[in-house]
């Protein structure tokens, strides 16, 4: 979860890929030296759950060990995972595994 002045609305970042692992910006101690990562927002997160977007849906249902920090809001979002799941995901999941076969047959 992003500092309190992100997830307040007080800055906005909706989706975040790179450049939080840059030394002295101090912002997400925790992702220091963590070269794959992506952050979202809290209101990005749940709409993409709420599209059943497969990547996110994912995320809920990793191992404990898997979470490099976990907070509160984090660990409730998971404990509701099962009820994430709607009829949306078949829609969902065909969709990105076809873009996928899409891909891979245009290289």
């Amino acid at each position: 979860m992003a500092p309190k002045d992100y997830y307040l609305g007080f800055k906005s970042v909706e989706q975040k890929d790179r450049g939080w692992d840059e030394p002295g910006t101090g912002l997400f101690p925790v992702l220091d030296n963590v070269k794959d990562c992506v952050i979202y927002e809290l209101r990005k997160f749940l709409t993409l759950v709420y599209n059943n977007n497969p990547n996110i849906l994912e995320l809920l249902w990793l191992d404990a060990d898997f979470y490099l920090h976990l907070s509160p809001v984090g660990k409730r979002l998971i404990s509701y995972r099962q009820a994430f799941i709607s009829q949306k995901i078949r829609a969902s999941f065909a969709g990105y595994a076809y873009s996928q076969i899409v891909r891979l047959v245009g290289h």
